[in-house]
């Protein structure tokens, strides 16, 4: 059995945001990036995940560009893994109109916020239709502020 677990290859996406760029109707977060450094420890410590650079992404990091190229390079570049955990930690956004959840990234724009965020089906939608992985961990630690919640 250890064998088979030292076999195993563990990936993580780790996202933590605070601070959302230049936009100051998004109230500041006190613990996210902190919440995500310690899921980060915890699993390269006793998850014995691989972490790439990459894909821990803190702050002015966790722009909508990084995070999709993490997820990409995770889930569709054709790799094989028993177990990937993509976590984050931020505002989530819900779009009034069609009821639909988006994670907000660092560079979320308030003003264009529809094409500035990632779609939360969107993005379960690609992780499920990966076939080179075996299990996957999905961990969306939001916050909901009201003042977000219309995309446009």
């Amino acid at each position: 059995m250890d064998n088979e677990k030292e076999k195993e290859i563990r990936k993580a996406i780790i996202i933590g945001i605070n601070n959302y760029e230049a936009d100051p109707i998004i109230p500041t977060l006190k613990g996210a990036e902190n919440d995500a450094k310690e899921i980060y420890d915890k699993l390269i410590q006793y998850g014995n995940f691989e972490i790439d650079i990459n894909h821990f992404l803190l702050g002015s990091h966790a722009t909508r560009r990084n995070i999709l190229k993490a997820v990409n390079e995770v889930f569709r570049k054709g790799n094989e893994y028993q177990l990937v955990t993509f976590y984050f930690s931020g505002y989530g956004v819900v779009d009034k109109t069609n009821n639909e959840g988006y994670l907000a990234p660092y560079d979320m724009d308030t003003e264009a916020s529809f094409f500035s965020v990632i779609n939360m089906e969107e993005l379960k939608k690609h992780i499920n239709n990966t076939k080179n992985i075996t299990n996957t961990i999905i961990i969306l630690d939001c916050c909901y502020t009201p003042k977000t919640s219309d995309t446009k």
